[in-house]
């Protein structure tokens, strides 16, 4: 699975086949965390919990809560009949914002932390991949037709607060999975969008010429 930083920025949460483990960007081999199986989400601020998307038979894609500090352990965080996606954790860490197909489309919703509760709609008409802004002020997401949407948000109450998302450009993304495809700087005023190249009229030809060495003149 896709590697998930710590917030010290000196380690890397990942799936090892089976389970989980931590592996130093110093060096060295890596360390074997947990026989935990799924795909690493996010890790919280503080860095004690990682959100994990596993899969159950009986209710499809879940979000689980596991402890990465002190004694280890994992117990479900959303484990519903919908399925859940790409889970964020909130730069403060009172908040979870995440996909799921509770509308029968791919949406993006907003749940506290670490209990959940009656979650608070973000996107309108569906969205995938979401992401916050550094400060928290604001969060960022893919709609059905490609657009990046943001939505200006407030958590700092009891209750989360969003406002209706507003498109700022389409992208052309490879996929659109669990693997990130774009991180917008710290302002929110710049993105890094992983992208398709531009196609062209033209399309590219690849000629073989066959025998060619009787083409060569002998000397």
């Amino acid at each position: 699975g896709t590697p998930v930083r710590f917030p010290t920025g000196d380690r890397v949460l990942f799936r090892s086949f089976p389970g989980l483990a931590v592996q130093s960007l110093r060096g060295g081999e890596p360390e074997k965390l947990s026989d935990e199986s799924g795909f690493p989400m996010d890790i919280s601020p503080d860095g004690r919990h990682a959100l994990l998307l596993k899969g159950d038979p009986a209710t499809g894609n879940d979000l689980w809560l596991v402890t990465l500090t002190g004694q280890k352990s994992s117990q479900p965080y959303l484990a519903t009949k919908e399925n859940e996606g790409v889970a964020r954790f909130s730069p403060d860490g009172r908040w979870v914002a995440c996909n799921s197909d509770d509308t029968g489309t791919a949406g993006v919703h907003v749940q506290s932390f670490p209990e959940n509760g009656r979650p608070t709609p973000i996107s309108t008409k569906g969205g995938i991949l979401v992401q916050w802004r550094k400060d928290g002020k604001e969060l960022y997401f893919l709609s059905p037709d490609g657009t990046l949407m943001a939505a200006s948000v407030d958590g700092t109450g009891p209750v989360f607060q969003a406002s209706r998302p507003q498109p700022l450009f389409k992208v052309r993304t490879p996929t659109r999975g669990r693997l990130s495809q774009y991180q917008p700087s710290g302002d929110g005023q710049r993105f890094l969008v992983n992208t398709l190249s531009e196609e062209t009229s033209t399309p590219r030809t690849l000629t073989v010429v066959m025998n060619w060495q009787s083409l060569v003149k002998k000397k």
